[in-house]
């Protein structure tokens, strides 16, 4: 054999390598995503797609999460625990939802790793999604296409659980120059105010627990309304727990020039 033979072979065999490797994980997808208004109880499940076996190599893989320009990214520090992948799912879930119990996750990532206001997830350079606002119910997830449905956590040994609506942490804020409070239980709100995208606000260390839906407390619970009030009348916020109040303020915002700009949030 000469020298021009072993370099093919060679080439083959590291060919062969790389096919193998790529190979490897390659035909899972994402299925469903959820997550709760504050972004710590968050999962992703990923499906095999063609019930393929020995797609379990995931070691050194990424995951990652984009919004506006920001990535996250999660490397699969162990491969799949088995190399029976035909039509298995996996999950990857935040350390909040961790901490619930109800499921283990396969793989553990920080959280708020996902956005919820919209974003792009990618797992390992083969399956892309972008996806636009959460649902943050408590109670749906979406699929891949965007279609809100029941949540179901399900792992790579088959066990599954439905996340119960649970309460939020909704994190309080003082802005001492204009002697304003903000509260909010909503991720986007709560990572612009801790990263000074809005001069000024500091936490209180106040903190206090809310449903994202009256329907998701249960009976007992009240509901409440936020509204944005523009500069010209004091950029601020107002909040309400009485429903006669919220519906008042909305009604004058259509009726009352002096509502003008006012902003029902919530």
């Amino acid at each position: 054999m000469n020298s021009h033979s072993i370099a093919r072979l060679a080439a083959l065999a590291l060919a062969l390598v790389a096919t193998t490797a790529t190979a490897s994980f390659h035909t899972f997808v994402i299925e469903s995503i959820y997550s709760n208004a504050d972004g710590t109880v968050q999962y992703v499940v990923l499906r095999e797609s063609s019930g393929t076996p020995s797609k379990n190599l995931w070691a050194g893989q990424t995951f990652t999460s984009t919004r506006a320009g920001v990535t996250r990214t999660f490397t699969f520090p162990s491969n799949l625990p088995s190399s029976q992948t035909s039509s298995k799912r996996v999950l990857i879930a935040t350390q909040g939802f961790a901490a619930l119990g109800f499921v283990a996750p396969d793989y553990v990532v920080p959280n708020g790793f996902l956005a919820t206001d919209g974003g792009t997830l990618n797992y390992a350079g083969v399956d892309q999604v972008t996806y636009a606002a959460l649902p943050t119910d408590g109670v749906n997830a979406i699929t891949r296409t965007g279609t809100a449905t029941p949540n179901v956590a399900t792992n790579f040994a088959g066990a599954a659980a439905v996340i119960p609506p649970l309460p939020d942490v909704s994190v309080e804020y003082y802005h001492a120059t204009l002697d304003h409070y903000f509260i909010s239980d909503l991720q986007p709100d709560i990572d612009a105010l801790d990263t000074g995208h809005f001069p000024g606000w500091s936490r209180t260390a106040q903190s206090f627990k809310v449903f994202p839906s009256q329907a998701s407390g249960g009976p007992g619970v009240n509901p409440v309304c936020r509204f944005y009030i523009p500069p010209a009348h004091g950029n601020s916020h107002f909040f309400s727990a009485s429903p006669a109040e919220c519906a008042q303020l909305q009604q004058k915002m259509l009726t009352d020039p002096n509502y003008s700009g006012y902003v029902y949030e919530t």
